[in-house]
């Protein structure tokens, strides 16, 4: 079956860039992608705003100031 996608230009080739480097085609990613669609009955992974506030991002935030604190000891 063939599909027609319409993608940001700047957003296809760093996604062929980072593709390629792994050794994948598009084709194949895709296919990986709708393979753990229909796995996972979903999505296979979060989506959430970039705006996104609450206990996630507060959650989130402190984790990083954590992170840092240590790497810097």
């Amino acid at each position: 079956m063939t599909t027609t996608l319409r993608l940001n230009d700047d957003l296809k080739r760093a996604c062929d860039e980072i593709l390629d480097d792994i050794g994948i085609s598009f084709s194949a990613a895709v296919t990986i992608f709708m393979n753990e669609v229909v796995r996972t009955g979903g999505i296979p992974f979060m989506v959430r705003s970039p705006k996104a506030v609450g206990p996630a991002k507060d959650i989130e935030a402190r984790a990083g100031q954590e992170s840092e604190r240590r790497q810097e000891e």
